[in-house]
């Protein structure tokens, strides 16, 4: 399976980072921006794409937006 470039690895590190940081801050609609970028850089790859849609699935859950985890 082909590897994620460098720059991209880095990129999808610092969104997923500051995606978690805003989640713990309560800032669930920035948090989901980051995660929308995150999601955006990895989606080529199998790992950070699953990663992504995990940390949606949270935001959305306690969003308590049902027919977005459905």
């Amino acid at each position: 399976m082909k590897q994620m470039h460098p720059l991209q690895q880095q990129a999808f590190a610092t969104e997923m980072a500051a995606a978690k940081t805003r989640l713990h801050a309560g800032q669930r609609e920035a948090a989901m921006a980051h995660l929308e970028r995150a999601h955006v850089i990895g989606q080529a790859h199998v790992g950070p794409h699953v990663q992504t849609h995990g940390w949606m699935l949270k935001i959305e859950w306690q969003r308590r937006r049902l027919r977005a985890v459905a």
